[in-house]
């Protein structure tokens, strides 16, 4: 459980990071000093903290784009694991037996 869980978290991490990564060239990246840009890479957290020491315009455009980001990352890992859900559900049914099994009549019962 816990794995499933640390997994789920590294995914949406990764995510995250992919997201935050690719606009590099565009804003509010293109501005960002680079080590105020690793900060941000990190977490959400680390791009709010960020966002409040820079220039209000550009610290806005970080969070908001952190944020966006993160609400991106999570609503993919929940969709991920909503189809895998949705996967067990099916061959758990799929798996049941038709009708329950009927219990041999006892001798003894009278």
């Amino acid at each position: 459980m816990a794995e499933a869980q640390e997994s789920k978290m590294k995914l949406m991490a990764d995510m995250l990071r992919a997201r935050v990564n690719a606009p590099r060239t565009s804003s509010p990246w293109r501005a960002l000093p680079e080590p105020v840009a690793d900060t941000a890479r990190d977490s959400v957290a680390g791009a709010h903290a960020a966002a409040q020491r820079l220039d209000p315009s550009l610290g806005t455009d970080l969070a908001n784009h952190a944020a966006g980001a993160f609400t991106d990352a999570l609503s993919h890992v929940f969709l991920t694991s909503a189809a895998v859900c949705l996967a067990v559900a099916t061959l758990i049914a799929l798996r049941l037996p038709a009708q329950p099994r009927q219990q041999p009549a006892a001798e003894d019962a009278r």
